[in-house]
């Protein structure tokens, strides 16, 4: 009877765990991304503004060796930069903004051998010393593939697949913090006998700060 209690609480026990790390059920929908040029255009959307402040801001650096990314901020902006202040805004990290603009309600990027869309300028430890190595023989997305794990199966590079945007957190109300998860698999599609079958895919987390 002791021994019947024992398993049934480590079985209550175990379906509360699991309840813990149930993910809700959503439904998805594929589209094509909209222009750019659809945001761009219109100089009262907040990518728009950021654009242009952060343009101007390049070309003042540009003229009196002022530090650089730094974007000046208004505290009752809406749009999402409404820090206040003087705040660190790369490339990559407004371009993001820029495609989040074009469809807000984005979870998953799919483009298999397109490019990542970079969160910031955090990479793997040893690209900036590789792509110094490296300028003018390879671009820097190869730069990055050449530093992924190969295949597992045929040893073949590893390509862009897909990412996670950060908006899923937000969405599916998890306890988590990151910048953008990216999955890379195998640029041959390789498989056995010469039909494509599932494999492990490589995951890299960029950061969000």
């Amino acid at each position: 009877k002791k021994a019947n209690k024992k398993k049934q609480k480590l079985k209550e026990i175990e379906s509360e765990k699991r309840e813990d790390h149930v993910m809700p059920c959503w439904t998805m929908d594929i589209y094509e991304e909209p222009e750019e040029e659809d945001v761009l255009d219109d100089p009262n959307s907040d990518v728009a503004k950021a654009m242009a402040k952060y343009e101007k801001l390049k070309t003042e650096q540009a003229q009196s060796n002022a530090p650089k990314n730094n974007v000046e901020d208004d505290e009752d902006n809406e749009g999402g930069y409404g820090l206040g202040g003087r705040i660190q805004i790369s490339d990559a990290f407004l371009h993001l903004q820029l495609k989040l603009q074009l469809a807000p309600h984005q979870s998953i990027r799919w483009q298999w051998k397109g490019h990542p869309l970079w969160y910031n300028n955090v990479y793997p430890k040893g690209y900036h010393e590789k792509m110094n190595e490296k300028k003018g023989e390879m671009a820097p997305i190869d730069v990055f593939y050449d530093m992924l794990p190969t295949c597992q199966r045929c040893g073949a590079k590893r390509t862009f697949e897909c990412q996670i945007m950060p908006t899923t957190i937000f969405q599916l109300g998890m306890d988590m913090d990151f910048g953008s998860l990216y999955i890379f698999t195998c640029s041959s599609s390789c498989g056995e006998n010469g039909i494509p079958t599932y494999q492990k895919c490589y995951i890299w987390e960029q950061p969000s700060e």
